[in-house]
């Protein structure tokens, strides 16, 4: 075999350069390295944003936000990633300029593999190690991605739950404290507007106090189940 592909071209070298593939598996766990703590930080944040709607009771299309950015996030993750392998490309000179090696590191890294530019001969095994560090980092960001959607799912749900308890609480309380059943659906103002600024203003102060109330205890309850399950 080896004297065939010396029959063939001369200069071709008929031996694995094993520093070649060193290197790059070196590159492929430093890469995968990074994905994984970008990636931790990523769902951090959405877990740490989703308390926070849900503390605070927001409407549920307000979840669609921090859930945009999460993927917005994974999305810059692989663009850095490409980008370490392009400019080591560019640093150890296989690639000429910084534009081809970025083109040529996004096009392996991905696995599409078209383009006109191909890494030198003794450096041709680099180019699947870099095709591999893809689909490891893109595996792993599929998986927790669907993590994510279950989750995001579920809060949306939470959200609208909670409004929809906030809503009927807001009506008892305000039946409670006005001694008169009133729609709070449409307008507030309308339910307070033969009621004097003063009064208005009690009145909400009173219906808010309620409210935190009934929240806190809500809060309490769950807290308990989740120990009991726990």
């Amino acid at each position: 075999m080896f004297a065939l592909l010396k029959m063939v071209d001369p200069e071709i070298p008929v031996k694995v350069p094993i520093e070649v593939l060193g290197f790059g598996s070196v590159m492929l766990v430093i890469i995968v390295l990074i994905h994984g703590a970008g990636l931790d930080r990523i769902i951090d944040r959405y877990k740490r944003r989703s308390e926070v709607l849900r503390r605070r009771s927001w409407h549920p299309y307000l979840a669609t936000s921090i859930f945009a950015v999460t993927i917005l996030l994974m999305l810059f993750l692989h663009v850095f990633e490409f980008c370490v392998w392009g400019l080591v490309l560019r640093a150890t000179g296989l690639i000429g300029n910084i534009r081809d090696s970025m083109y040529f590191s996004a096009n392996t890294y991905t696995t599409i593999g078209y383009g006109l530019m191909i890494l030198p001969y003794n450096w041709r095994e680099l180019s699947p190690l870099m095709a591999i560090s893809g689909l490891f980092t893109f595996a792993w960001t599929t998986g927790e991605l669907f993590s994510i959607v279950e989750s995001q799912r579920q809060l949306v749900e939470d959200l609208a739950l909670q409004r929809k308890n906030k809503k009927t609480a807001m009506k008892r309380v305000f039946t409670q404290v006005t001694g008169q059943a009133h729609p709070l659906e449409n307008h507030e103002e309308q339910a307070e507007a033969d009621l004097t600024r003063e009064q208005r203003r009690a009145l909400r102060e009173e219906i808010e106090t309620k409210l935190k109330q009934l929240h806190d205890a809500e809060r309490a309850e769950v807290e308990a189940l989740r120990r009991h399950e726990s």
